[in-house]
């Protein structure tokens, strides 16, 4: 009875311990920027970010589920203090600002394989007598593989920032190519927040998206043709539709992708909430784009075996959610949680079968009632 009580209690320890962490907590180590510029250095970084609240996610645990991912200090500081001892101030040198427009970590993950994605985009600024002149605009995207990626993501952001700091130091523009403008025009004013929702651009265009920041903007960074095979897994009430794409010029399967989509509908890759590496198609999108299928989480098969992963392949509903952009499994617990901020749908849920049909059914609901502003 004794031996039972440890073992319990050691579980209990390494589930609590894998669900303590609500944000992944990044520091940039100023080492690790490789810049050798005695011209210039920055005395400000200007936070220009759609979406202020993370720099993006990790993927955590034997399920790898989705934690979002942010700085310990504060996102500017943290750049400047960083870049600052290394690009060291000085009377004789040119004083810029860093506009940062984009910082976005990302990891998906195959059966063999972790990539790890940083993606930059920053503007070079001067201040000038009638407000600023921005000097140059980049955009840098590091790439890392390994069985373990997570922490590659310190180094890949201190590369990306080595990258474009250089690529602007060795291609800067001439005088005549300068673009003006206002102090009140040094930020965006639309920002995405957690009280926003639906910021994903309403129609988008055929492409592939890389990451879900490409895919909220409606700006695929992959120019390929490209064209797509549909496969029939299973049948009846059981068949569920899988994707492929393909590159047109060289008919081979393109790999490393987000999601594409085609006539304004997304297909979302398998490998942000499973081992998969093919699409399924949305079916609906709100303030969550939902999608379907039939999978065993990676953590079935490691829990009980080739058989208990069996009897966990069952049919179950995916979404994306606008605001983070994160990509989370929705079972009988997520909903029950997602609907302590709508009482009424929770009514109806906890009268319900709790089963995927109902799952569904109040996912349209919470969809449908963040449209209508309740």
């Amino acid at each position: 009875m004794y031996r039972q009580i440890i073992i319990i209690h050691l579980f209990c320890m390494i589930c609590m311990s894998a669900y303590a962490q609500k944000v992944h907590q990044i520091e940039l180590t100023p080492t690790d920027i490789n810049l050798e510029i005695d011209e210039f250095y920055f005395v400000q970084v200007i936070d220009n970010r759609a979406n202020k609240e993370n720099i993006g996610f990790v993927r955590k645990g034997i399920s790898n589920r989705n934690v979002l991912a942010n700085f310990e200090k504060d996102f500017s500081f943290h750049i400047l203090s960083t870049l600052s001892q290394i690009l060291v101030p000085a009377r004789d040198k040119e004083q810029l600002i860093l506009r940062i427009d984009k910082l976005n970590i990302s990891e998906t993950a195959s059966t063999y394989v972790e990539v790890a994605e940083c993606v930059l985009g920053f503007d070079v600024l001067r201040s000038s007598d009638n407000g600023f002149e921005i000097l140059g605009s980049y955009e840098v995207v590091e790439k890392a593989e390994g069985l373990e990626v997570t922490s590659t993501h310190p180094l890949l952001i201190c590369t990306a920032i080595s990258k474009g700091i250089t690529a602007f130091k060795e291609g800067r523009l001439s005088n005549a190519d300068f673009v003006k403008i206002s102090e009140n025009q040094l930020v965006d004013t639309i920002s995405i927040n957690s009280e926003e929702i639906g910021n994903f651009a309403d129609s988008l265009p055929r492409g592939l998206y890389q990451n879900a920041w490409e895919l909220a903007s409606g700006q695929p960074s992959l120019k390929n043709q490209f064209y797509v095979k549909k496969f029939e897994i299973g049948q009846g009430k059981k068949q569920i539709l899988h994707y492929l794409v393909f590159d047109k010029s060289t008919n081979k399967k393109i790999k490393g992708l987000y999601a594409f989509s085609i006539n304004g509908e997304i297909y979302l890759n398998a490998n942000q909430y499973n081992v998969g590496n093919y699409f399924v198609k949305e079916t609906g999108n709100g303030a969550f784009i939902t999608f379907e299928d039939r999978f065993s989480p990676p953590s079935a098969a490691v829990a009980a075996g080739l058989i208990g992963a069996a009897m966990s392949n069952r049919r179950r509903l995916v979404a994306i959610e606008k605001k983070t952009g994160l990509v989370n499994i929705y079972g009988e617990n997520r909903i029950s949680k997602l609907l302590l901020n709508f009482p009424e749908i929770e009514v109806k849920w906890n009268k319900s079968k709790k089963d995927f049909a109902a799952i569904c059914a109040v996912m349209r609901l919470v969809n449908k009632a963040i449209a209508s502003g309740n």
